[in-house]
C-alpha cells in the first residue's frame, strides 16, 4: 500500500520540473521551471517570492548563487505543457491550454510572472455580462460594463481546470472561440486595450499557421524579433484558427513558433523574413519540423518520468546614432512523458547569434522503484539547427543522493543545473525525491561543465514560508561517483565554503573599505550548501540579525541576514549573530537555531581566489576582494534519514575551519535535553587538520526527547563561532 507521500508523488508523476537559463527569461515547464538571470544583486539571504497564476500554477521566485530563479509548480491534477516566450521587454510563461486565447480573451499580462501577483484583480468584459460565468472568480465589484474580482487558491485551480476542459473541447472540434466563459476579455488592467501609436513605418503581415496534419493550427504560439533593432518589435502574435496578423515596422525579422496537437509539439523557426509591404503572406508549417528530439539512455526509463526542454536563444547586435546595443529573444517549450517533440532544421539567422539548448530528465518510476535513478542531460549548439536531434548517453557522472527531510511525509524536490560557459543558455530539470530518501542521479554534459544543485525541502505552495537550499558550483567528472546529502543536521545559520571550480559567490568579503557581512539563514552538514527562507508577507518573523563593530551594536533587524559596513584599513572586530525559526517553514527538526560569529578584518585580509565571484565594479569588471578570518562548520550527525538516533553511543567526525587559510581551531560540543536550559559537555578529540571526533551517547531515559546541539570553535587569534540548534535530532527506542 502506498504511503500518502507516495500517492502524492505518483499522482503528479514528475512533480517538479526545473529549467534554468543564463539570460533574462521565464522558463517553460509542465510541473516546475527555473529561470536564471545573470548579474543579479548579491545578498546573504535571498528570500523566495511566491506567486500564483490564475490558471493554478504556483510560481516561486528566488536567488540561486546570485542568479534570479523562478520555479513553477502546477495546480493539482494539471496535465499539459508550458510555453515560454520572452524578449527584452516581456517574458511570458503560458500553459499550452491558454495558447488559443492568449491576446484575445486572455490578457498576456496575466502570465508575465515577474510582474503579476497572487492578489491581482482581474477585469472581465463581455458582450452580455449576465452570461459571463468565469469559474473560480470571486467577484468584488460589478458594473454595467465590467466585472472585477480575484482568484484564491481554490478559485485559480478551478479556473485552470475549466480552461483545460474548454481547450480540449475546442481542440477536438478544431475551433477557437473569440470568447471564454462568455467573456471577451479577462485582463489585468481595466478599460479598453492600449493602442500603441507606431513610431516607425508599419506594414501588416499575415501568417498562416498549419499543424502537422496540414490543418489550420488551433494551439500555437508565435514570437517575432526585429533583427534591425529589437526595440522596434520583439513580441508575441495572437494565432486564431491558424491565422495571425501583426502590424510590424518595416525590416528584417526572425520567427519562433510552437504548434501543439494531441500527439506532438513542433517548434518551427524562420531565421529571416522581410516585412516590406502591406498584407504580405507568410506560412509557418509544423510539417517543416522534421528533426525529432530524442535521448537514448543505457537503462530503461518510465514514460511518466521523461521531461524534454528545447529552447532557442537569439541575440542581436544593432547600431544607433553613435552607439551599439544588444538585445535578445529567448523562447522554449517543455514536453513531459512520451509526447513527441520536433524542431525544424534551419540556417543560422543572418545577424547575431542563435543557440539551441536541449535538456532532458529521464528516469525510472521515482515513486515506486526499489532503486530509483535518473539521467539529467544537457546539450547546446550555436548557429544552424541541425537535421538530427538524437542524443545518446554514454559517459556519466554519478550522484548517490540521500535526503534527510524537513518533516515526515513532506514532498521535496531536487534539480541539477548545468551551468553554461559564457552566455550560452542551458536547462536542467528535477522532480520529487524518491519516497525512500535515496536515489542515483546520472549527469551528462560537455566536458568542463560546472553543476549546481537546487533543493526544495517542501513543494507545498500553501506553506506559510518557503525554504530553498542551493549548492555551490561543482565539477562532476564522468566516471566518478559523488555522495551527496541534503538537510543532514544540525541545521544552523552559517557560511557556505568554496568547493573548487569557479562561480563561488563570496558571501562575507571586503573590497577597499566596504565589508559585506552576511550569514546564510541555514546550512547543513555539507560544506557549500546554503539555505534561504521566504515569506508570503512580512507579518511573521523567521530571522533576527544583529551586528556589532568593535563591541558596539550597529544593526538589529528582523527577516534580514546581511549588510554592508564601512571599515578602516586597521584591524576591526566584527560580531554577527543570526537567529532563525525553521519551524515556520514546516520543519519538525532543527526548528530553531542561533549562530554567533566573531571575526577580525583589516586591509591585510587574504585575497579571495580568482575563481570566487566578488561582484562587479561600476564598469562591469570583476572586483578583487579580501576574505576576513571567519569560521565555518560541518557537523554530519549520525542519524537516520528521519533525523532520529537510537539509544547507545554513536561516534562521528566533524570539522570547524576558517573559510580561507589554515588557522588551527579548538572545538567543543554540548547537548541539551531541556531545549537549551542546561547543557552537558561531550568529549571531543582533535584529529588534526581541524577535524574532530566525538560520540553522542543516548540513554534509554532520553527516548522520545528532542536533543539540542551546541558546537563551538575558536582560534588563537580570537575568531570564534557558536552554533546552537534546537530539535537537532530525536532519540528513538529499539
Amino acid at each position: 500500500m502506498n504511503t500518502p507521500r507516495q500517492a502524492m508523488a505518483a499522482s503528479a508523476a514528475a512533480l517538479l520540473a526545473v529549467a534554468a537559463f543564463s539570460v533574462n527569461t521565464a522558463a517553460s515547464a509542465r510541473n516546475s521551471t527555473t529561470s536564471v538571470h545573470q548579474n543579479a544583486p548579491r545578498t546573504a539571504a535571498p528570500a523566495p517570492r511566491v506567486v500564483r497564476l490564475i490558471t493554478g500554477e504556483t510560481v516561486v521566485q528566488r536567488q540561486v548563487s546570485g542568479r534570479a530563479v523562478t520555479t513553477v509548480i502546477p495546480a493539482a491534477g494539471e496535465r499539459g505543457g508550458m510555453v515560454r516566450m520572452g524578449g527584452p521587454q516581456q517574458s511570458l510563461l503560458v500553459p499550452t491550454a491558454a495558447l488559443p486565447y492568449l491576446g484575445g480573451a486572455l490578457d498576456p499580462a496575466l502570465f508575465e510572472v515577474s510582474k503579476v501577483s497572487s492578489a491581482v484583480s482581474v477585469h472581465v468584459t463581455g458582450p452580455k455580462l449576465s452570461a459571463v460565468k468565469v469559474p473560480g472568480l470571486h467577484v468584488t465589484t460589478r458594473t454595467s460594463t465590467q466585472i472585477t474580482g480575484t482568484f484564491d487558491r481554490k478559485g485559480s485551480a478551478a479556473f485552470g481546470a475549466a480552461l483545460r476542459r474548454q481547450a480540449a473541447a475546442d481542440r477536438a472540434a478544431h475551433r477557437t472561440s473569440s470568447t471564454l466563459f462568455g467573456a471577451s476579455r479577462i485582463s489585468v488592467t481595466a478599460g479598453p486595450r492600449n493602442v500603441v501609436k507606431p513610431a516607425f513605418a508599419q506594414v501588416t503581415s499575415r501568417f498562416t499557421v498549419l499543424d502537422r496534419s496540414g490543418r489550420p493550427a488551433q494551439f500555437a504560439g508565435l514570437f517575432l524579433l526585429n533583427l534591425d533593432d529589437p526595440s522596434r518589435f520583439a513580441n508575441q502574435a495572437l494565432v486564431m484558427n491558424g491565422q495571425a496578423r501583426a502590424s510590424l515596422p518595416k525590416g528584417r525579422y526572425s520567427v519562433f513558433a510552437v504548434i501543439s496537437d494531441d500527439a506532438s509539439d513542433s517548434v518551427v523557426t524562420l531565421p529571416l523574413i522581410r516585412a516590406e509591404s502591406n498584407l504580405q503572406k507568410f506560412t509557418i508549417d509544423a510539417r517543416r519540423a522534421t528533426a525529432k528530439v530524442t535521448l537514448v539512455t543505457p537503462r530503461p526509463t518510465a514514460a511518466a518520468y521523461e521531461l524534454t526542454s528545447l529552447d532557442v536563444l537569439q541575440t542581436v547586435t544593432f547600431e544607433g546614432d553613435g552607439w551599439v546595443g544588444e538585445s535578445f529573444s529567448d523562447n522554449g517549450v517543455l514536453e513531459f512523458g512520451r509526447h513527441d517533440l520536433y524542431v525544424s532544421p534551419s540556417a543560422a539567422p543572418p545577424t547575431g547569434t542563435q543557440t539551441l539548448s536541449t535538456s532532458f530528465l529521464f528516469g525510472n518510476d521515482q515513486s515506486t522503484a526499489a532503486s530509483p535513478y535518473s539521467y539529467t542531460a544537457t546539450y547546446q549548439a550555436t548557429g544552424a539547427i541541425a537535421p538530427s536531434q538524437r542524443h545518446v548517453v554514454s559517459d556519466v557522472a554519478t550522484l548517490a543522493m540521500s535526503y534527510y527531510r524537513s518533516a515526515p511525509g513532506v514532498v521535496d524536490g531536487i534539480s541539477h543545473e548545468a551551468l553554461p560557459t559564457g552566455d550560452a543558455p542551458t536547462s536542467s530539470f528535477g522532480w520529487a525525491t524518491p519516497p525512500g530518501g535515496h536515489g542515483t542521479d546520472y549527469l551528462v554534459s560537455p566536458k568542463g561543465t560546472l553543476w549546481q544543485d537546487d533543493y526544495l525541502p517542501s513543494m507545498d505552495p500553501t506553506a506559510k514560508a518557503q525554504a530553498d537550499v542551493q549548492d555551490v558550483p561543482r565539477t562532476r567528472l564522468a566516471g566518478q561517483t559523488y555522495p551527496v546529502d541534503y538537510l543532514r543536521g544540525p541545521l544552523a545559520p552559517g557560511l557556505p565554503a568554496a568547493q573548487g571550480g569557479s562561480g563561488f559567490v563570496c558571501y562575507s568579503c571586503r573590497s577597499d573599505d566596504q565589508l559585506f557581512v552576511g550569514i546564510v539563514p541555514f546550512t547543513d552538514s555539507v560544506p557549500g550548501h546554503f539555505g534561504a527562507i521566504g515569506l508570503g508577507d512580512d507579518s511573521t518573523t523567521v530571522a533576527k540579525f544583529q551586528v556589532w563593530k568593535n563591541g558596539k551594536l550597529i544593526d538589529s533587524e528582523t527577516n534580514g541576514s546581511g549588510l554592508t559596513l564601512t571599515v578602516p584599513t586597521t584591524a576591526t572586530t566584527v560580531r554577527a549573530r543570526l537567529e532563525t525559526w525553521l519551524g515556520i517553514a514546516g520543519f519538525t527538526r532543527s526548528t530553531h537555531s542561533v549562530t554567533d560569529l566573531t571575526f577580525h578584518t583589516s586591509a591585510k585580509d587574504a585575497v579571495a581566489p580568482a575563481t570566487w565571484d566578488c561582484g562587479d565594479d561600476p564598469w562591469g569588471e570583476p572586483t578583487i576582494c579580501r576574505v576576513p578570518s571567519e569560521l565555518t562548520t560541518s557537523v554530519p550527525l549520525p542519524t537516520a534519514l528521519d533525523s532520529t538516533m537510537s539509544v547507545g553511543a554513536h561516534p562521528f567526525t566533524f570539522s570547524i575551519a576558517p573559510i580561507i587559510g589554515k588557522a588551527a581551531v579548538t572545538a567543543t560540543l554540548q547537548i541539551s535535553l531541556d531545549r537549551g536550559r542546561t547543557f552537558t559537555d561531550v568529549p571531543v578529540t582533535a584529529l588534526g587538520g581541524n577535524r574532530f571526533l566525538a560520540a553522542l551517547t543516548n540513554s534509554p531515559s532520553a527516548v522520545g526527547k528532542s536533543v539540542t546541539i551546541r558546537v563551538s570553535g575558536h582560534t588563537a587569534g580570537g575568531d570564534a563561532i557558536t552554533q546552537t540548534t534546537d530539535a537537532a535530532y530525536v532519540v528513538k527506542g529499539a
